[in-house]
């Protein structure tokens, strides 16, 4: 899989995706563009309580676990701890 990401017509060794591996390292570190690439987002009417504080917390930690079976690109550590900053 190649992206011309400067458009010059030309793929460039740091454009190109030979494995899946080196496709889901390039989202995880932000090289891949958006579109097709782009965050997830969950919105709520306010500060979550209840069962959806629950099933923020649990996407944001046990959740992880399943995210590369469905498709997605795991959150590294560090965007973790910050998401489940702004939840306190």
């Amino acid at each position: 899989m190649s992206l011309d990401l400067d458009g010059n017509r030309q793929v460039e060794p740091d454009e190109a995706y030979d494995t899946k591996a080196q496709a889901i390292k390039a989202v995880a570190e932000g090289r891949y563009p958006s579109p097709p690439a782009r965050d997830l987002n969950l919105v709520t009417k306010g500060q979550p309580n209840g069962l959806t504080m629950t099933f923020i917390r649990w996407v944001l930690t046990d959740g992880q676990d399943y995210v590369p079976e469905v498709g997605y690109i795991p959150l590294t550590q560090e965007q973790l701890n910050a998401e489940l900053k702004k939840l306190d």
